[in-house]
């Protein structure tokens, strides 16, 4: 495969304070480090695999219906900033592939990595919450590492992650990542603080039944990511139709 582009900033360039996404390059970028880490064996990803992953219903916050050519657009608004590497197939490859490059422009660490891609998949979180699905990338081990890794993350140039919680209080503490353009991340800094709900919480239906319990929400979400990786495994086998097609 040949790799168009070299990653990295002009030596001339500060490091931003912030990295600014909007919600589009903020899934696709989340859902690069989230598979690059989980199936190292399919990356870099072709662009319906991207696609595919981008509009799962699993460990996704919101549920998006992305379509292709919107997809494409945002991979080329992010390599246009380095922030991906499009790779063009070399002999015997058959489709384009994309990889993201924020670990090596920006030296974070696998775990540093899990954390922002979880932030940048579902938004704010618990404490806890994000140590559980961080942890699908790549093992946190204990609360104190994750303090530890947050700690970096909130601290480092670019800045990687927020605290929503009032210093001070240790009970359900939560983060959300600092990718937001400013005056979005100061509403959501602000209406954590205040208490305010971050959305209405849906109505419960009266034939409604009990929510799962958390071991069988979690087997759950297992299974439909499994469904997920073998979609996209028989999209990659067929040969990327959608990039074939469009390439004929």
């Amino acid at each position: 495969m040949h790799d168009e582009t070299s990653p990295g900033a002009a030596p001339d360039e500060p490091t931003p304070e912030r990295l600014v996404l909007d919600a589009e390059e903020r899934r696709v970028i989340g859902v690069l480090i989230e598979k690059g880490l989980t199936t190292p064996q399919q990356y870099p990803m072709s662009l319906s695999a991207i696609v595919t992953a981008c509009n799962q219903k699993s460990n996704r916050d919101p549920v998006t219906h992305y379509e292709e050519d919107q997809v494409e657009e945002v991979l080329e608004r992010l390599q246009a900033r380095e922030f991906v590497s499009h790779f063009y197939p070399g002999e015997g490859g058959r489709v384009d592939r994309w990889r993201q490059n924020l670990g090596t422009m920006f030296e974070l660490r696998r775990a540093q990595l899990a954390i922002v891609g979880e932030l940048l998949l579902r938004g704010p979180q618990s404490e806890g919450e994000l140590r559980q699905r961080a942890s699908r990338m790549e093992p946190i081990e204990s609360r104190d590492a994750l303090h530890e890794l947050l700690g970096g993350l909130a601290s480092s140039r670019p800045r990687w992650v927020v605290r929503l919680t009032p210093e001070g209080v240790a009970r359900g503490v939560r983060y959300t990542h600092a990718c937001y353009a400013e005056g979005k991340l100061q509403a959501i800094v602000e209406a954590e603080r205040a208490g305010a709900p971050e959305r209405a919480p849906a109505s419960p239906s009266r034939s409604s039944s009990p929510p799962p319990a958390p071991s069988e929400a979690a087997a759950l979400n297992e299974r439909i990511e499994a469904l997920e990786r073998r979609v996209a495994a028989l999209e990659e086998a067929l040969g990327g139709a959608p990039e074939a097609r469009r390439s004929s």
